[in-house]
Order: C-alpha cells, then structure tokens, then sequence
C-alpha cells in the first residue's frame, strides 16, 4: 500500500492543495521555513493521529481556522483503492472516515498505511530512553503480529490493576498471577522479533557501511525469562509494595544496541549512532516486507512508507549513497525533504532518474521541473 494523493486544508505552514506521490522515492524540496516537513507532519497525522514533533495538534493548524483536513489516497496493486480521511478541531475532536464510512479507531488507519520516520533525532533510538525503544519494538509489533494489540492492551490493564492494589496493599495478592499472564507472553513476543530484526541487522549494517558490528538483544525489565519470572517478581514484591508500582515487567523492558559487550551509545559517534538507528529502522520496514501467512517473500506494497526529514543530515557522500542504494532497493515509497540539493551535486544527478522531485515555495508542493 503506498500513498498516491494527499489533500491537505487548513495545514499550518501549507495552502490547500492536492499533492501526486510517486510509487517509489519522493523528494520534497526548498528553503528552509517552505512547508516541506509540514508535508510529513500531515502524512503522519493521517497514519498515526499525530504529529511526530509535537503533542499538541492544535499548533498544526491555520491561525484563521478551527480545524485541518487530512485526506489520503492509498493504492495496492490489483486491489480497489483506499481513501483516508481525517478532521482534528481545535479542541481535540477527531472525526475519521474510511472509504467514505465513518470509523472510531485510528489503528485502523495505522494498518493500511504502516510508516517508519527517520528524523532529525533519529540517532535517539541509539542514545535515548528505553522509552522510545520500546516504542520502537511495539510499533512493528503492531503491523506483524496480529496478536500483539490485543495483548499489549490487556497487559497495560493488568498493570494498572496491580498497581493499584499496590497502593492500597490491601487483602492477598490476586493481581500478581494474571500480571504474569500478560507479561510473559508480551516479553515473549518482543524477543522473538527482536532475534528476527537482528537478523536483518547484522546483513544490512556492512551494506550502509556501519563501522561497528551491531547486535540486538531484548531485555525483559527484570524478570529475565518466563522460567524466572515468577521469582524475579516475589523478588520485588516488597519494593513494589512501598512505592505502590511494579518494578519489572514488559513497561521495563528494553531494546538492548550493542558492539561487542558494550551498549553502542558507549562506542558509537553521533554520525554512526544516526547511521545504526537508520539501519534499524530499515530492518523494521524489510520485516514488514516478510509478514504474510502464505510466503515469506517481500512485496512492495507491504513494506509501508518511509517519511525522512532532512535526508542525507550528517551522513558524509560516501554514506549516503550506500545508504540511498539501499532504500531504493526497498521497493518501498519514500517521502523525504532536502533543504537544497544543488544542481552541481553529482550524488542526486546520478539518482535523479530514479527520484520524484518536487519544489516547496511559500506552502505550495509542485512537481520539479527535471532540466
């Protein structure tokens, strides 16, 4: 499934228009300012419900207007098209609608449009929180795993439970055996995907030209193992019940990034930190290319989209063309912005055949004009 048109009205920093995608890469250009990652923040509002630079959605919108409108024409070989649509007010209200048929759950839209975002900070997957990590792992989870939605929400509603019991301390402990029920499962199939993405890792990481060796590995958030698990928590019984939290469990968990014995936060520069994260997140997308119950094989219209801010920031040429090589050997639609790509660049005139081009001025997208 890939994004042919974007209708966007009443987008900050954007006029309302229509925008034609190609089926492979896509190069937004323009001055910085020109409404370029406008653009991406749209596509992933669309897919997602949110913005990926910000919580507040109501900055996305015009100054003079109390709502935008999202609307997306997804299309899948053989198959009749999809249409997208969503309406964010000022106040929050969120109004969804799938071929014309009003819808509640944006998973919904999540599904048919799956997108992997390579940003700015993307080096964070590397040097952040286990937070984003695991935000990371669930995301592909979500479009692999038919499953892990269900499980994931009963988990948090457990852990919810149990935390509150915790508080109240109050009674036996019935909470612990049905915590271990979710928990355990969740961890399971965490590292289950984490072992097929270190796969992918390891090939992919000499391709881009990844210094170090990186390797993959999910930590439970203390319980270890399922074996283990039981104990592990009794463990921790008393602390959880002091601080009326449960200390370990899949809420812990974490993507462990490592060279050798060492976390590569430790080992990694900025620039190959950026370079790591990028690999992950193209090994994500290539799994998503094998996800099927009849074949195991990649097709185009499964891997999803890449939305790239700023692509090609802080790689150096010879990076960035490996880099480029790969994503173009993807197969997958790639949307991405490039402040200037200056006509005398050999990389992009040696690419620019392969490359939809189009020009960002004053919150108008159009077509380059190819010389």
């Amino acid at each position: 499934m890939y994004l042919h048109k974007l209708h966007l009205s009443h987008v900050r920093n954007l006029k309302t228009q229509t925008i034609e995608f190609g089926r492979g890469f896509n190069c937004l250009t323009g001055p910085n300012g020109a409404g370029k990652t406008a653009v991406l923040e749209s596509i992933a509002l669309l897919a997602r419900g949110r913005s990926f630079r910000t919580g507040n959605t109501r900055s996305l919108i015009q100054y003079d207007q109390n709502e935008l409108i999202v609307r997306g024409e997804a299309v899948e070989t053989g198959r009749p098209r999809r249409v997208l649509a969503l309406a964010r007010s000022r106040s929050g209200q969120t109004r969804l609608q799938l071929d014309g048929e009003r819808r509640r759950r944006l998973s919904d839209f999540a599904r048919l449009l799956p997108l992997q975002t390579i940003l700015p900070d993307v080096s964070d997957l590397i040097f952040g929180s286990p937070t984003g990590r695991r935000t990371f792992l669930d995301w592909g989870l979500f479009h692999v795993e038919p499953g892990f939605l269900q499980l994931s929400s009963a988990f948090r509603r457990v852990l919810a439970q149990r935390n509150a019991w915790l508080k109240s301390a109050a009674g036996t402990d019935v909470w612990s055996e049905p915590y271990l029920e979710k928990a355990i499962p969740l961890s399971e199939m965490r590292k289950r995907y984490v072992e097929v993405l270190n796969e992918v890792v390891s090939e992919l990481g000499p391709v881009v030209g990844l210094a170090e060796k990186v390797a993959l590995t999910y930590d439970w958030g203390g319980l270890e193992s399922a074996e283990e698990a039981q104990k592990k928590l009794s463990e921790s019984a008393a602390r959880d019940v002091k601080f009326g939290l449960t200390h370990r469990g899949p809420h812990r968990g974490d993507l462990q990034v490592k060279c050798g014995d060492r976390h590569a936060a430790e080992v990694l520069s900025r620039g190959q930190a950026k370079l790591a994260a990028c690999v992950l997140n193209l090994a994500q997308a290539m799994v998503l290319g094998r996800r099927g119950e009849d074949s195991l094989e990649s097709s185009f219209e499964n891997r999803g989209v890449f939305l790239i801010d700023d692509f090609g920031a802080e790689l150096d040429q010879n990076h960035w063309e490996k880099f480029l090589q790969v994503l173009l050997g993807l197969e997958c639609q790639i949307i991405a912005t490039a402040t200037d790509l200056g006509s005398s660049d050999a990389l992009w005139e040696k690419y620019r055949d392969q490359i939809h081009m189009f020009h960002v001025k004053h919150g108008t997208v159009e077509p380059a004009v190819q010389a």
